[in-house]
């Protein structure tokens, strides 16, 4: 049996440096900065002339990456934040009409635009968003060996309706397919009735044939309407009260930069982990760096940069990151090379510490999971120390990051970490995705105390503390809320207003105790209040955008970063005082 408590000396770990300067880092597009106030005004009309409060008006770059959505005030009354110079083009939408995109309107510095929008044209009606079952996915799947392996043994952890569900998660190629499904056999080890070699044989050829790019993916009906609509995703009534004080951002990033996290630092500075390596073709040829990126949003000048980690031994995938304290984006590589990589934000200075890891299967796929790499998801910092969760490896990992010393703390088979986060007393929390439960553990003693999630298969995410030391935790299929009294030990659900919304990331506003979460598939981020027990939703600029992890910003913590993988982008909802 191993140790609790196993200590790996890794005198070498820190065997990485290199200097990056953003000035010389490819942008994304020709952003400038701004030099004087860049905004477009105006007031939003019904068709009859009557001014409207509580309307939506996106605003869209047409040649910037920037889109904005903001709410008419009192006498139909808006204002855009701070742009930047160039032709944007401007829409309304508030109950049951909208508005067409106006031509593309110039906004020169200093000289504020202003629009007036009537909302003349009908809106589509909305659609009665639908949990498909299990039968509704029999009638679409293709009727070929492993269909009834995926209805049968694919639902033991999650249904099929949710957000990366393997049905779903339509992949690049079948080579995608191999990773990916490697990593929930391995996920499926222990647990009763799970698939021989040979059925996991079969999926991976029915899913790589019928569900990726080299194949022909069938349509599945996600959700019983039309996916067209822009405006889906936001509500039918005029907004009132907290929900009509906000701004949202969206930012386009770089096409594949393919972004999987995102924090802030003290500056307002967005860090983005651009989990892809962005392979693109030069003169018809194929280009394939060998090194993911880190993104840089800049809000005050709008600035995008996005600058390449050093090489590995293979290429790399980076994928969890958060900044600490000190200014350093700390970033996993779930790649072969099995490290963390640390980025001084400051200096532009990188060091790499490699990450102990068990061998499991024989792979010889340089691309992706399989022997040597923990698959670390989420990254704190406690007392100088960097920990990280290994979904695949079964451990938690404490980084010293002067020595380059590793502790390793192993949770039991089957039952990875996901998310992870301490509380006031010092305690580990952390979340088991699939075993429906979170687990406060004693990293001096070794000891856990687990708390069990009244809703099965919530397909348990991100994790938080409050003020108060209560953990919270996103659960993406049961669509709730999670709260762990840490006093008492009581769990607690709470349900968002909207429905099936995909709870998938979740995020704490200490200095106000107000807990936020990221709707995946609403296209929104919630903010709910403990002491009333109260939800507000805030809708993001575009449907069909998704969300992947949000970050509070510790210069002004109205401000709630989010980034989505699918959809390349990222952005931010910030609510007005």
């Amino acid at each position: 049996m191993r140790p609790v408590l196993e200590f790996v000396k890794r005198a070498r770990a820190a065997v990485t440096l290199a200097s990056v300067f953003l000035g010389l880092a490819a942008a994304c597009s020709p952003l400038h900065a701004q030099t004087a106030a860049a905004t477009i005004s105006g007031t939003v009309k019904s068709s009859s002339g009557e001014p409207l409060a509580g309307a939506f008006v996106r605003v869209r770059g047409a040649d910037s990456p920037l889109v904005f959505l903001v709410v008419s005030q009192a006498q139909g009354r808006f204002t855009t934040p701070n742009l930047l110079p160039g032709k944007y083009t401007v829409e309304g939408v508030a109950g049951d009409n909208q508005s067409a995109p106006t031509n593309p309107v110039e906004v020169k510095s200093g000289q504020p635009a202003n629009v007036d929008i009537v909302l003349s044209a009908a809106r589509k009606p909305a659609a009665p968003r639908k949990r498909l079952t299990l039968a509704d996915y029999a009638t679409v799947l293709p009727d070929e060996p492993g269909k009834q392996l995926v209805l049968t043994k694919c639902v033991s952890c999650h249904d099929l309706e949710g957000v990366d569900t393997v049905t779903l998660a339509i992949l690049d190629s079948g080579k995608e397919w191999v990773e990916d499904l490697g990593v929930h056999k391995y996920y499926m080890e222990d647990m009763p009735d799970h698939p021989s070699d040979a059925e996991w044989n079969t999926i991976i050829d029915y899913m790589s044939r019928n569900f990726s790019g080299d194949g022909h993916p069938p349509k599945l009906p996600r959700e019983q309407r039309d996916r067209s609509d822009a405006n889906r995703h936001l509500p039918y009534a005029l907004l009132a009260g907290p929900e009509a004080k906000y701004v949202g951002m969206e930012f386009n990033l770089r096409h594949g930069a393919f972004p999987h996290d995102v924090s802030v630092d003290s500056q307002g500075i967005a860090w983005i982990s651009e989990h892809s390596r962005n392979e693109h073709a030069e003169n018809g040829v194929l280009i394939k760096p060998e090194t993911g990126s880190i993104g840089r949003i800049d809000p005050k000048t709008w600035s995008y940069t996005h600058i390449a980690v050093p090489a590995g031994k293979v290429p790399s995938r980076p994928s969890g990151g958060h900044v600490d304290a000190q200014g350093i984006f700390w970033q996993t590589d779930n790649s072969h090379n099995a490290r963390l990589i640390a980025y001084n934000t400051k200096t532009g200075e990188f060091k790499t510490y490699d990450m102990p890891a068990p061998p499991r299967q024989k792979d010889s796929d340089e691309s992706g999971f399989g022997d040597s790499t923990a698959n670390m998801n989420t990254l704190i910092f406690q007392d100088g120390a960097v920990w990280g969760s290994g979904l695949l490896s079964d451990e938690i990992y404490r980084l010293d990051p002067a020595s380059g010393g590793v502790i390793t703390y192993p949770t039991p088979k089957g039952r990875p970490p996901y998310g992870i986060a301490f509380d006031n007393h010092k305690m580990l929390w952390y979340s088991v995705e699939y075993a429906d439960e979170i687990v406060k553990l004693d990293p001096a003693t070794g000891k856990r105390t687990s708390y069990k999630i009244p809703t099965p298969h919530a397909d348990l995410r991100h994790i938080q503390t409050d003020a108060e030391g209560n953990i919270w935790a996103s659960a993406q299929e049961s669509d709730k809320l999670i709260k762990v009294d840490a006093r008492t030990g009581e769990v607690t659900e709470y349900a968002p207003p909207t429905k099936f919304a995909g709870v998938d990331t979740v995020d704490v506003d200490k200095q106000h105790n107000l807990i936020w979460i990221g709707e995946n598939q609403a296209d929104k981020l919630a903010r709910f209040d403990p002491r009333t027990r109260t939800f507000v939703e805030f809708s993001l600029p575009t449907a069909g955008t998704g969300l992947k992890r949000i970050a509070i910003d510790p210069s002004n913590t109205n401000r709630v970063w989010w980034c989505n993988t699918g959809s390349d982008r990222a952005g931010y909802i910030e609510v007005l005082k």
